[in-house]
């Protein structure tokens, strides 16, 4: 009996002593769930800093922004730069008018605002060539776009200096054309032309330009892939402009080989002068044209348009 007494009295210990053990796990277990005090502070120390360093990242970004504007507003030229860029040139022209205008423009490298595109457009107003002139400013170049007035006359002015004319009339101060021929524009005293970029007022520029009209409108309805104005290479109206004697022609066109064509009175006034009228003078002079193989060159020594058909004597 004391035998078993004392076993049963082990095992009341051995109970004991477990759910004792029991309890402390349980304690230790509950205090590793739970985070202490120290352990919250550093993770919002960690947070906090993060936040901080984001916060002044974005700052840094936003100012350099700012700080960008700020320069482009009030230096300019602290921008980028860029070349011009010509616009819609026509094909006839050349080199040295493009360099012309680089040159005018004053230089090849332009700050890309506004200031600098409105003072390219200024500078490049004044070419009496160029009309209704504009330019933009884009990311990478100087846009220019303008009016190019092509000559169709030329005028001798002094021993060496030429001046151009366009369909209007207008004085152009341009680059000689090398490539292109224009029609010289002869016996007109250099007092009639006026500076360049103003509109020529004379009457024997205006017949000579109505009479380049209308050959260009026959050629194209005649003769548009070889046009008789490739064959003419002045109009003279030296014996209108100097007043002399009336038996003269008053406009002679003179061929690239020398040989004259008497048209005679201004475009609208044949009948004055008791002339062909013009259809007809037309009409002969297209119909010997294209009689001789498109060409005017070395077939006879003058053409006469003035003397009406039914009295007009056969070419020389």
């Amino acid at each position: 009996m004391a035998f078993f007494k004392r076993k049963k009295q082990k095992s009341a210990r051995e109970k004991g002593g477990l759910r004792t053990r029991l309890r402390t796990g349980s304690r230790d277990a509950s205090s590793l769930s739970q985070p202490s005090p120290s352990s919250w502070l550093k993770r919002l120390k960690t947070a906090f800093a993060l936040c901080l360093w984001i916060l002044i990242g974005a700052g840094i970004v936003l100012s350099f922004g700012y700080l960008n504007q700020y320069i482009f507003a009030e230096y300019p030229q602290a921008g980028r730069s860029g070349p011009l860029e010509l616009i819609n040139v026509p094909d006839w022209v050349e080199p040295n008018w493009i360099q012309a205008i680089t040159e005018a423009a004053g230089g090849s490298v332009f700050p890309l605002n506004e200031d600098s595109a409105r003072q390219v457009a200024e500078k490049l107003s004044v070419l009496s060539w160029l009309d209704q002139v504009r330019v933009q400013a884009t990311p990478h170049c100087l846009r220019v776009y303008a009016v190019y007035r092509k000559p169709v006359l030329r005028v001798k002015i002094g021993s060496e200096r030429w001046v151009y004319l366009d369909r209007d009339g207008v004085v152009l101060d341009a680059p000689l054309l090398t490539g292109s021929e224009v029609i010289e524009l002869r016996g007109l005293p250099a007092r009639q032309i006026p500076s360049p970029g103003s509109l020529c007022r004379s009457q024997e520029v205006a017949a000579a330009l109505k009479l380049l009209e209308m050959f260009s409108r026959m050629d194209q309805k005649c003769c548009p892939d070889k046009p008789l104005l490739r064959e003419i290479a002045a109009v003279d109206v030296g014996n209108w402009s100097r007043g002399k004697k009336s038996s003269l022609p008053q406009i002679v066109l003179a061929v690239k080989d020398g040989t004259p064509i008497h048209w005679g009175a201004p475009y609208g006034q044949a009948a004055l002068y008791l002339e062909a009228d013009e259809a007809e003078k037309l009409s002969v002079l297209y119909t010997f044209y294209t009689q001789n193989g498109y060409t005017l060159q070395g077939k006879v020594k003058y053409l006469e348009l003035r003397t009406p058909i039914s009295r007009r004597p056969r070419p020389k």
